[in-house]
């Protein structure tokens, strides 16, 4: 980070590039302007900025607000992007550039910013944020970060932090991301808590691990994860017929439809099952029709995080099963 890396080793860097940038702006635009720029520089005593990630996984087609300091604007072309090294074509696609605002923290030159607990903090809020977005689809990872603050005078080192995903699978799930619909499902999901919002984070980080895998097998592995984080419990016996059954009574409401999505899910932990026993291998676990219901089983778990972010909080599921209403039958008055 740019910001907040006041860390043994690293002073000494900002400072040796403190004082070249000095000199270079008095070369360039003579002594005056290099004494005003540090004149300014070292009186700041706070600055804000902001944290920016490239994302991959998705594409951005319009700039936008997602929810409260969260920013999207499509991605620059690589011939655009001064940072962009052409030896790192194996890396996926990215489709949009994010954004988090850092309130104004303290400011030291020439070391930047002091405050690791803040910055850290929203690192990790940024990073929720993009998981977040596979509530609409596709796979969002940062595929690189970094800071910068609004006053460029005081963007003395910037660092940026690449992510080498080795699995690039992500490069085939890159839906147009739908700015309304995001904003719409980042203020839902920004409003949970709890272990609501615990099962949620843990849920879209195993489907957007699923999506990026090469092998079908790694697919319902991580899958059945996701599944469990949303339909799961304390309790370990027959936890494939829970999921089963809360699955179909949370998402359905016609009979016919449940029993199609019992029935879905019940092949899916059969796949899961068969992979993680060693019955058959990651790779082969998708012939015939087992692809097909991976991708259900992966559809599913992006559907219930929807509904569950929609509807506030995960049910209690032991008085869910008690209380779930049967439809009433074709026919009745």
């Amino acid at each position: 980070m740019g910001v907040g890396s006041v860390v043994s080793g690293r002073s000494a860097l900002r400072a040796d590039a403190f004082c070249w940038h000095a000199l270079d702006r008095a070369a360039a635009q003579g002594p005056a302007s290099g004494v005003t720029w540090l004149k300014k520089v070292l009186g700041t005593k706070s600055a804000a900025g902001r944290i920016y990630a490239e994302v991959s996984g998705l594409v951005a087609t319009e700039s936008g607000n997602l929810c409260q300091g969260f920013d999207i604007r499509p991605a620059p072309d690589v011939k655009d992007d001064p940072f962009e090294d052409p030896r790192l074509s194996f890396m996926p696609e990215v489709g949009a550039v994010v954004s988090l605002a850092v309130p104004p923290s303290p400011f030291i030159a020439p070391m930047g910013g002091s405050n690791l607990a803040e910055v850290s903090a929203l690192n990790e809020r940024l990073h929720d944020l993009v998981t977040a977005l596979a509530l609409l689809g596709g796979a969002p990872r940062v595929a690189m970060h970094w800071f910068e603050y609004d006053d460029p005078d005081l963007n003395l080192l910037i660092t940026r932090q690449r992510i080498y995903p080795f699995r690039t699978g992500s490069r085939f799930h890159r839906p147009n991301l739908d700015i309304a619909a995001a904003s719409a499902l980042l203020t839902q999901y920004g409003q949970l808590g709890g272990p609501t919002k615990r099962s949620i984070d843990l849920a879209l980080d195993r489907l957007v691990s699923a999506r990026i895998h090469l092998w079908p097998g790694d697919k319902a592995l991580d899958g059945a994860i996701g599944l469990e984080a949303l339909f799961g419990d304390t309790q370990g016996e027959e936890i494939g017929y829970r999921i089963r059954l809360r699955a179909a009574l949370f998402m359905e409401d016609d009979p016919g439809r449940r029993a199609t999505l019992r029935a879905m899910v019940g092949k899916f932990y059969g796949i899961r099952s068969k992979v993680a026993h060693g019955r058959v291998s990651s790779s082969a676990a998708g012939k015939g029709d087992d692809d097909a219901v991976i991708s259900a089983g992966l559809d599913l778990v992006q559907r219930a995080a929807v509904k569950v972010c929609q509807r506030g909080a995960i049910p209690d599921w032991g008085d869910f099963e008690i209380s779930s209403k049967p439809p009433e039958p074709k026919g009745s008055p």
